[in-house]
């Protein structure tokens, strides 16, 4: 009877190992095309958990300084502002959510204005992967 209730234990705790594993939820995990200057930056509705984001620059080319931000929408979620360095190291880091909109941008450093034509701006984007991942 021992070893049947020891067994029994052991299958629910291996069922449950798993689902404890997968709680972490993919964001974003895509390479983009950053093109200077930033005129927008996209927003999207996060839930509250611990944010982690990765950011490693994927161009062949010349490496320009490039920066990934994110912030809290219009002061939403104040105690939340991410500077990362896009370079060919990976580069992440961890921070809790409150759960709110949250607006984020990929800003190449180049010498070129919003009136500059796309033949001009194009000169200087960069790739730039960036994984976006939420633990509850």
């Amino acid at each position: 009877m021992r070893r049947s209730m020891l067994a029994a234990l052991l299958a629910a705790v291996l069922m449950a190992w798993p689902a404890q594993a997968q709680t972490e939820r993919v964001l974003i995990d895509a390479t983009f095309r950053a093109i200077p200057p930033t005129d927008d930056a996209p927003c999207m509705l996060i839930e509250a958990g611990m944010l982690t984001v990765q950011v490693v620059n994927k161009d062949e080319g010349q490496v320009r300084a490039t920066r990934f931000s994110l912030y809290g929408y219009r002061g939403m979620d104040p105690g939340v502002r991410i500077e990362l360095p896009v370079t060919r190291q990976h580069n992440s880091v961890t921070v809790p959510l409150a759960g709110a909109l949250y607006c984020w941008s990929i800003d190449v450093d180049a010498p070129v204005r919003p009136e500059d034509g796309m033949a001009v701006r194009t000169n200087y984007t960069q790739l730039v992967g960036l994984r976006m991942t939420l633990t509850p």
